[in-house]
């Protein structure tokens, strides 16, 4: 027998994978249910450009998430300016895939702060 809904109980550490990173505004746009398309607020999709977060490895891994792209759905209107560094304010991340691996994330936001 499988068990079901196990990923109501999984939580992912935002804070903690965010540490040591920075993320670079690429892309603006609004974001719509997917089914009514009732305005949710903005997507601002980014790119990892420093990651020095500390991953736990195996002996010789080495891992970088350097020039991936997330996307953060901001609950709020908001319009950042291309390759202005951002941090979201707030953040919740589920992390799901397909075929048993989680290696994309869902990542919802209060607002984000524009770094000088």
């Amino acid at each position: 027998m499988a068990l079901k809904k196990l990923n109501q109980f999984v939580t992912f550490d935002f804070n903690r994978f965010m540490s040591g990173k920075e993320f670079t505004c690429i892309s603006v746009v609004e974001w719509l249910d997917y089914d009514t398309k009732k305005h949710l607020g903005t997507k601002v999709e980014v790119a990892i450009t420093k990651d020095q977060t500390q991953y736990d490895l195996k002996p010789g891994e080495s891992v970088s998430n350097v020039y991936e792209k997330l996307t953060f759905k901001v609950k709020k209107d908001v319009n950042p300016q291309l390759n202005s560094r951002i941090i979201p304010v707030n953040a919740t991340a589920k992390a799901y895939g397909e075929n048993g691996f989680a290696n994309k994330l869902s990542i919802t936001c209060d607002d984000i702060k524009v770094m000088p």
